[in-house]
């Protein structure tokens, strides 16, 4: 992996081993898709090879549903749908979420 920062090839090595991969994202130079089991979150890109993460949310056909909470209850959420999320759902891009800020250091 010549030409990476040996910080950024410890960061992958870390996300590999937590089983996340980075997803291709044909058009979009501004950030990584880091997806693990059906849930996903983007990571800016930045000079140093990962930026800002965003919020992590479940991979539906209409894109990214991000985890919101309307009236005590948790939703994934994309522009044009909402699904009910379970307390297993939950629990899980929470877990996931947590991979990616320990593999990339930003917990």
């Amino acid at each position: 992996m010549s030409g990476l920062r040996p910080e950024t090839v410890a960061k992958l090595e870390r996300l590999a081993a937590a089983g996340i991969r980075i997803l291709p994202l044909p058009g979009v130079e501004s950030h990584f898709a880091l997806e693990r089991q059906g849930y996903a979150v983007l990571v800016a890109k930045s000079s140093q090879g990962f930026g800002s993460v965003g919020s992590a949310g479940l991979v539906t056909e209409e894109g990214l549903a991000v985890l919101v909470w309307r009236q005590g209850r948790p939703y994934f959420v994309t522009a044009r749908s909402r699904i009910e999320a379970t307390s297993a759902q939950v629990e899980e891009v929470r877990r996931f979420a947590a991979a990616v800020a320990e593999a990339l250091g930003s917990s």
